[in-house]
C-alpha cells in the first residue's frame, strides 16, 4: 500500500500578469506565477487580507501524491478579481516576507 502526502504550504509569487483598468462590476482575470518545491505541488487557495482598496494575497499551495522529486518549478493560476465602487486598486502578492509583485487596478464607473 502506498500512502500518498497530502500538505499545503504559503509560497511565493514571481509574477503576474493581466489588466490594470477595468469597471465597477466587471471581472478581471489576473495570471499568477508561484513557487512550488516539487512535480507534486499545485495550486489550492488564494489567502486575503483587505485594507480598504489594499489588499495582500498569499497563494497556497497543496502537495499531494508520491515519487513527487525534489525540482522546484512555477505554475500559474488565475486570480479573479471585480470591484463594486470605482477607484484605485493595489493588489500586492507576496514574493517574500516582506516583499510584493504590486499590480495596480483603476476601476471605473460604468457608462
Amino acid at each position: 500500500m502506498i500512502l500518498l502526502q497530502l500538505a499545503q504550504k504559503k509560497t511565493v509569487v514571481s509574477v503576474v500578469t493581466g489588466p490594470t483598468t477595468g469597471a465597477v462590476n466587471q471581472e478581471l482575470t489576473l495570471t499568477v506565477t508561484f513557487a512550488v518545491d516539487n512535480n507534486c505541488g499545485e495550486f489550492n487557495k488564494f489567502i486575503e487580507t483587505t485594507t480598504d482598496k489594499t489588499k495582500i494575497i498569499e497563494v497556497e499551495a497543496k502537495y499531494q501524491g508520491s515519487n513527487c522529486g525534489t525540482t522546484a518549478s512555477t505554475k500559474t493560476t488565475p486570480y479573479k478579481f471585480k470591484a463594486t465602487a470605482a477607484g484605485t486598486y493595489i493588489l500586492k502578492f507576496k514574493k517574500s516576507a516582506t516583499e510584493f509583485v504590486t499590480q495596480t487596478i483603476i476601476i471605473t464607473a460604468t457608462a
